[in-house]
């Protein structure tokens, strides 16, 4: 009796986790102006929505603080990864310390991240400013990061 009392807590507490796969593709991107205004649009994204203040913010990683014991509020970490083709991966990962997951979820939150930072056209590309795109891109990472440690 008592196994199959345990079996049955194993299975009610194995159903109440959650497994937050997602599937979407990572944020992207090529070239230096490209990269460098996708980055300030990650830095943006993490300062304007993550729930726990920026630890740390720099060229290749932004970091939150958190998460917090049993909260379902998610900590954050972005990490620019550079690619053998001469691209970049904006690499999301979120998660927080509740058995029951995190809200927002983590595939919500990524794909509102990833909307956000492949949401515009880059300055630089066809159609855009050129030089003055770049120096708005620089000029965005900057005061991401700026701001993004508070």
């Amino acid at each position: 009796m008592k196994r199959l009392l345990i079996v049955v807590a194993a299975s009610v507490l194995a159903g109440c986790a959650t497994t937050d796969v997602v599937m979407a593709p990572p944020a992207t991107c090529k070239g230096e102006v490209a990269c460098k205004y996708r980055w300030g649009r990650a830095l943006a994204w993490v300062t304007q929505n993550a729930a726990y203040r920026v630890t740390q913010a720099n060229e290749t990683i932004v970091q939150t603080a958190g998460p917090l014991p049993n909260s379902t509020r998610s900590a954050i970490s972005v990490v620019r990864i550079p690619n053998p083709d001469g691209s970049e991966t904006i690499q999301f990962q979120s998660g927080c310390d509740n058995m029951f997951g995190c809200q927002p979820s983590r595939a919500a939150l990524e794909s509102n991240f990833r909307a956000f930072v492949m949401d515009t056209a880059v300055p630089g590309s066809a159609g855009s400013a050129g030089a003055m795109g770049a120096k708005a891109a620089e000029a965005g990472v900057k005061a991401g990061i700026e701001a993004g440690v508070r």
